[in-house]
Protein backbone atom coordinates (compact mmCIF):
# COMPACT_ATOMS: atom_id res chain seq x y z
CA UNK A 1 0.00 0.00 0.00
CA UNK A 2 1.64 3.41 -1.01
CA UNK A 3 1.48 6.62 0.80
CA UNK A 4 -1.46 7.39 -0.84
CA UNK A 5 -3.59 4.39 -0.26
CA UNK A 6 -2.99 4.77 3.38
CA UNK A 7 -3.88 8.49 3.87
CA UNK A 8 -6.88 7.44 1.88
CA UNK A 9 -7.92 5.22 4.24
CA UNK A 10 -7.61 6.89 6.80
CA UNK A 11 -9.15 10.43 5.60
CA UNK A 12 -11.79 8.10 3.84
CA UNK A 13 -12.86 7.26 7.67
CA UNK A 14 -14.80 10.97 8.15
CA UNK A 15 -15.35 12.32 4.78
CA UNK A 16 -15.96 10.79 1.72
CA UNK A 17 -13.60 11.39 -0.78
CA UNK A 18 -13.97 11.72 -4.98
CA UNK A 19 -11.20 11.12 -7.46
CA UNK A 20 -12.73 12.08 -11.18
CA UNK A 21 -12.32 14.83 -13.60
CA UNK A 22 -12.28 18.53 -12.04
CA UNK A 23 -13.89 21.01 -14.42
CA UNK A 24 -13.53 24.32 -11.73
CA UNK A 25 -11.28 26.75 -13.44
CA UNK A 26 -7.91 24.66 -13.11
CA UNK A 27 -8.77 22.74 -8.98
CA UNK A 28 -6.97 19.70 -8.77
CA UNK A 29 -8.32 19.41 -5.40
CA UNK A 30 -11.09 20.86 -3.54
CA UNK A 31 -13.04 20.12 -0.60
CA UNK A 32 -16.35 21.52 -0.90
CA UNK A 33 -20.28 20.17 0.86
CA UNK A 34 -18.25 17.59 3.34
CA UNK A 35 -16.62 15.43 0.45
CA UNK A 36 -12.59 16.00 -1.15
CA UNK A 37 -12.78 16.16 -4.72
CA UNK A 38 -9.17 14.80 -6.24
CA UNK A 39 -8.15 15.29 -9.98
CA UNK A 40 -7.86 11.73 -11.21
CA UNK A 41 -5.27 12.46 -13.58
CA UNK A 42 -2.88 13.14 -11.48
CA UNK A 43 0.40 11.25 -10.22
CA UNK A 44 -0.29 9.09 -6.74
CA UNK A 45 2.13 11.90 -5.02
CA UNK A 46 0.06 14.74 -5.99
CA UNK A 47 -3.00 13.02 -5.29
CA UNK A 48 -1.25 12.22 -1.48
CA UNK A 49 -0.67 15.95 -1.23
CA UNK A 50 -4.13 17.43 -2.31
CA UNK A 51 -5.49 14.58 -0.20
CA UNK A 52 -4.03 15.92 2.68
CA UNK A 53 -4.32 19.39 1.99
CA UNK A 54 -8.16 19.05 1.23
CA UNK A 55 -8.41 17.05 4.95
CA UNK A 56 -6.89 19.78 6.30
CA UNK A 57 -9.45 21.93 4.77
CA UNK A 58 -11.72 20.03 6.10
CA UNK A 59 -10.23 20.08 9.26
CA UNK A 60 -9.91 23.43 9.74
CA UNK A 61 -12.19 25.92 7.08
CA UNK A 62 -15.59 27.44 7.27
CA UNK A 63 -17.64 28.38 4.13
CA UNK A 64 -16.60 29.02 1.03
CA UNK A 65 -12.86 29.87 0.87
CA UNK A 66 -12.06 29.87 -3.05
CA UNK A 67 -11.84 34.10 -3.51
CA UNK A 68 -8.26 34.70 -2.56
CA UNK A 69 -9.11 38.19 -2.49
CA UNK A 70 -10.71 37.71 0.93
CA UNK A 71 -8.17 38.24 3.50
CA UNK A 72 -10.63 35.43 5.29
CA UNK A 73 -10.39 33.13 2.83
CA UNK A 74 -6.36 33.39 2.52
CA UNK A 75 -6.14 33.41 6.56
CA UNK A 76 -7.87 29.58 6.14
CA UNK A 77 -6.24 28.49 3.39
CA UNK A 78 -2.55 29.55 5.19
CA UNK A 79 -3.86 27.10 8.08
CA UNK A 80 -4.97 24.46 6.22
CA UNK A 81 -1.74 24.54 3.85
CA UNK A 82 0.54 24.55 7.28
CA UNK A 83 -1.12 21.50 8.91
CA UNK A 84 -0.74 19.75 5.77
CA UNK A 85 2.92 20.39 5.45
CA UNK A 86 3.10 19.10 9.04
CA UNK A 87 1.51 16.28 8.39
CA UNK A 88 2.93 15.51 4.85
CA UNK A 89 6.88 16.40 6.38
CA UNK A 90 6.80 16.07 10.01
CA UNK A 91 9.83 16.81 12.16
CA UNK A 92 10.67 13.34 12.95
CA UNK A 93 10.49 12.43 8.74
CA UNK A 94 13.45 15.19 8.35
CA UNK A 95 15.39 13.32 11.15
CA UNK A 96 15.22 10.59 9.26
CA UNK A 97 15.65 11.71 6.46
CA UNK A 98 18.98 13.96 7.78
CA UNK A 99 19.91 10.46 9.31
CA UNK A 100 19.56 8.74 5.77
CA UNK A 101 21.94 10.85 4.13
CA UNK A 102 20.05 12.74 1.55
CA UNK A 103 21.17 15.62 0.59
CA UNK A 104 19.71 18.39 -1.57
CA UNK A 105 16.15 19.39 -2.58
CA UNK A 106 15.27 16.33 -4.69
CA UNK A 107 17.35 13.53 -2.85
CA UNK A 108 15.59 14.63 0.76
CA UNK A 109 11.55 15.02 -1.75
CA UNK A 110 12.27 11.46 -2.88
CA UNK A 111 13.07 10.37 0.78
CA UNK A 112 10.39 12.08 2.19
CA UNK A 113 7.75 11.00 -0.93
CA UNK A 114 6.48 14.47 -1.36
CA UNK A 115 7.44 17.08 -4.14
CA UNK A 116 9.96 19.30 -4.30
CA UNK A 117 7.92 22.01 -3.61
CA UNK A 118 6.17 20.64 -1.19
CA UNK A 119 9.14 20.25 1.05
CA UNK A 120 10.76 23.75 0.36
CA UNK A 121 7.59 24.91 1.96
CA UNK A 122 7.49 22.76 4.37
CA UNK A 123 11.34 23.69 5.39
CA UNK A 124 10.03 27.68 5.02
CA UNK A 125 7.63 27.18 7.69
CA UNK A 126 9.73 25.04 10.07
CA UNK A 127 12.14 27.91 9.87
CA UNK A 128 9.99 30.82 9.75
CA UNK A 129 7.63 28.76 12.98
CA UNK A 130 10.27 27.59 15.02
CA UNK A 131 13.57 28.86 13.89
CA UNK A 132 16.57 28.01 12.15
CA UNK A 133 17.81 25.89 15.10
CA UNK A 134 15.29 23.48 16.93
CA UNK A 135 15.41 20.95 19.34
CA UNK A 136 13.29 18.14 18.72
CA UNK A 137 12.95 14.58 20.29
CA UNK A 138 16.75 15.24 21.98
CA UNK A 139 17.99 16.22 18.04
CA UNK A 140 19.10 19.57 17.38
CA UNK A 141 17.87 20.30 14.30
CA UNK A 142 19.31 22.91 11.51
CA UNK A 143 17.07 24.04 8.93
CA UNK A 144 18.99 24.37 5.75
CA UNK A 145 17.30 25.93 2.39
CA UNK A 146 16.24 22.41 1.15
CA UNK A 147 16.86 20.15 4.03
CA UNK A 148 17.32 19.75 7.50
CA UNK A 149 20.80 19.10 9.12
CA UNK A 150 21.14 17.05 12.78
CA UNK A 151 23.95 19.13 14.83
CA UNK A 152 23.92 16.22 17.43
CA UNK A 153 24.36 12.92 15.29
CA UNK A 154 25.80 11.41 18.06
CA UNK A 155 22.86 11.01 20.37
CA UNK A 156 20.51 9.30 17.96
Amino acid sequence: MNDFEMFLDEVFQEVPVLEGSLDEDGFEGLYRDGRIYIEKNLDTMKKKELLVEEYCHHKTSVGDIINYADFESRKQESAARRMALEKLVPLDRLIECAFSGSIGKYECAEFLDVTPETLEAAIKHYSSTIGQVYLHNGCILRFNEYSVTVLNTGLH
